[in-house]
């Protein structure tokens, strides 16, 4: 009065009808079902045979299914589900909820919060355990939309039909660890696996000319949406296509103190949402304005995250190298959810951290700049180090504000008579952090050597190294004693080597004379005339007189009598801040023995703009 039986070789989600009818074992010893001479209802039995109600069913594989969601907020998750509620636990910046649900199957869901509920609203998805495995996963973003057109596994992808081949393309995104498989179908619903590889191509030949097939890229975990191909028939297909640049916006800033690791802040200002947030890089600045094409196959790529969260802080890549003081040039491009077009944000440098260690010395170069640490100039155990040139300054957005102070530094330069700007490309900014990002502003035990580069035209005996005077806008000349060294320079490499005692922003300048007039020397005083010395000549007709040192290099020199009456007007410094003064008047004749003030004056100087001294001639 009660049995079990097994069906097999059922097709899934397929309606089939049964019944059961009852045999009379005593009519055949033998009863084989599947023998053609098994009787049927119309010849004549003894006992008739009794037919039950008919049962309809429907054969339904239910997979396991996780849900996971990015949600930086800290209420409880729910995952409603055709009307029922999960609660999701929390692992980190994700929320995870697992359901067995029917494979083919699609279904609606949303996720919500005690107080919220999620503003992508509900979503759809369609249950496919491609690879049998009784396993499929869903990942979602709280605000942002699923899109299956580019998977998560991949930038973008093409396919390329010809008469004998089918061939595909992708590029992959360096976030995905796995291999990426292709899936191919006669019908949209049951799907095989073409191929699963490392590589970012694959050439199918082995096809049915003139059949019909689907492809579809990613991994078992996501799928792109299918693609439509006739084999054996000339056709191309690329997702996503090249679309127009529609805004340039501020956007990320990438750290700069770890070696491996690059961290960039989301876009600021934004005012769209995105499906897909790529970061994608160069090593040099890639002009890109609004209205150009944004292509995919063209650009090198960090990071893609699926949709953009407003709320999402940071966006954690892998660099592509980490050469100690390697420059990349960073973007972000935000895809617009109606494939409109694309946000591109404005870039951002990152020079790869040379890590230095104390008690090791430690020479690092880049071009021509180099910079040598002694074995005990750290005043930390560890740090990285990394310099930037003025174009990277410029284009980064981090540097937004020492580039204004650099720019107003520079201006002031034009104001100040003892130094004359060169040219942008001799400023570098030297940066050292600890190994926890915050910057060093302590001095260095022992001073460091720096290295950087001269315009081949400049004339290196009157250039002396300077450093930026945040605080004040402008520039002071590096001293690691109380006088100024004189750098030493490499005629060849057109170089100038110098010392100091902490990093900052340092430009090569011309140097004239001094600074101020603070400490102007006379000699000799008194002035004896052709007394025998050099300074005083030795004969009528020498290079006999009064010489005026440590000037500006715009210093004018007026010269009275003790009374205050003028005797000499037209007297100047040269550029190195010397001045050299015949004893005579105006008008040229020799002035007498006597007491004489000299007034030296230059309103363009930074500290002390006059200075007012005596003079003595014996004749």
């Amino acid at each position: 009065n009660r049995t079990q039986i097994e069906l097999k070789g059922l097709q899934n989600n397929t309606t089939y009808f049964l019944k059961i009818r009852s045999v009379d074992r005593y009519d055949y010893g033998v009863i084989d079902i599947n023998s053609p001479y098994y009787p049927d209802s119309t010849l004549k039995r003894k006992y008739p045979w009794l037919y039950s109600e008919v049962v309809s069913f429907r054969p339904d594989r239910r997979v396991f299914c996780e849900f996971s969601l990015e949600y930086f907020g800290n209420e409880t998750v729910f995952l409603n589900i055709n009307g029922k509620k999960i609660k999701m636990k929390k692992k980190g910046e994700k929320c995870i909820a697992s359901v067995k649900l029917i494979n083919n199957e699609s279904y609606s869901y949303q996720y919500e919060t005690q107080n919220l509920t999620d503003p992508q609203g509900e979503r759809n998805i369609k249950i496919s355990d491609i690879d049998g495995d009784g396993k499929f996963y869903i990942d979602d973003v709280w605000g942002v939309g699923i899109s299956f057109e580019v998977p998560f596994e991949i930038i973008g992808w093409q396919v390329s039909s010809s008469t004998g081949e089918i061939s595909f393309s992708w590029k992959k995104n360096p976030q995905h660890e796995g291999e990426i498989t292709i899936f191919y179908s006669s019908d949209k619903y049951n799907w095989n696996v073409l191929v699963t590889t490392s590589s970012q191509n694959y050439t199918w030949k082995n096809f049915m000319t003139g059949a019909t097939y689907y492809f579809s890229i990613g991994s078992f975990k996501n799928q792109s949406s299918p693609c439509q191909v006739l084999a054996g028939s000339t056709s191309f297909f690329k997702n996503p296509p090249p679309l127009k640049i529609t805004k340039i916006f501020e956007g990320i800033e990438a750290s700069d103190f770890r070696d491996s690791l690059k961290i960039l802040s989301s876009p600021k200002n934004f005012d769209k949402k995105f499906s897909d947030f790529l970061i994608f890089y160069s090593t040099y600045n890639i002009e890109i304005s609004t209205g150009t094409n944004f292509d995919w196959q063209i650009y090198d790529f960090l990071s893609k995250k699926k949709g953009f969260s407003p709320n999402s802080p940071m966006i954690y890549a892998n660099l592509p190298s980490t050469t100690p003081l390697k420059a990349f040039y960073i973007r972000g491009a935000g895809f617009l959810e109606d494939n409109s077009g694309v946000y591109c944000t404005q870039p951002d440098v990152f020079v790869t951290p040379a890590l230095i260690e104390y008690k090791k010395q430690k020479t690092l170069s880049r071009d021509k700049v180099s910079v040598s640490f002694g074995k005990y100039s750290l005043p930390v155990k560890k740090a990285y180090l990394t310099f930037y040139k003025y174009e990277e300054i410029e284009v980064s957005q981090k540097f937004k504000q020492i580039r204004e102070k650099i720019t107003q530094a520079i201006e002031n330069s034009l104001k100040i008579s003892f130094q004359s700007f060169i040219s942008t490309d001799t400023v570098f900014l030297f940066s050292l952090k600890k190994t926890d990002g915050k910057k060093i502003t302590s001095s260095f035990k022992e001073d460091v050597s720096l290295t950087i580069p001269y315009p081949s035209w400049a004339e290196p005996e009157n250039i002396l190294p300077f450093y930026l005077d945040e605080e004040n806008g402008f520039f002071r000349i590096v001293k690691t004693q109380p006088e100024v060294p004189k750098p030493k320079i490499n005629y060849s490499s057109a170089t100038i080597t110098f010392k100091t005692a902490h990093f900052s922003v340092f430009a090569l300048m011309y140097a004239f004379g001094e600074r101020d007039l603070s400490d102007v020397k006379v000699y000799p005083n008194p002035y004896k005339p052709y007394d025998g010395r050099w300074e005083t000549g030795h004969k009528s007709g020498d290079w006999a007189g009064i010489h005026f040192r440590k000037l500006t290099a715009n210093t004018r020199i007026r010269i009275y009598t003790i009374d205050g009456i003028p005797v000499r007007d037209n007297l100047y410094s040269d550029t190195q801040g010397y001045c050299w003064w015949d004893a005579k008047n105006d008008k040229g004749q020799e002035l007498s023995s006597g007491l004489y003030i000299f007034v030296a004056e230059d309103e363009k100087a930074m500290g002390r703009k006059k200075f007012i001294g005596k003079i003595a001639i014996i004749r």
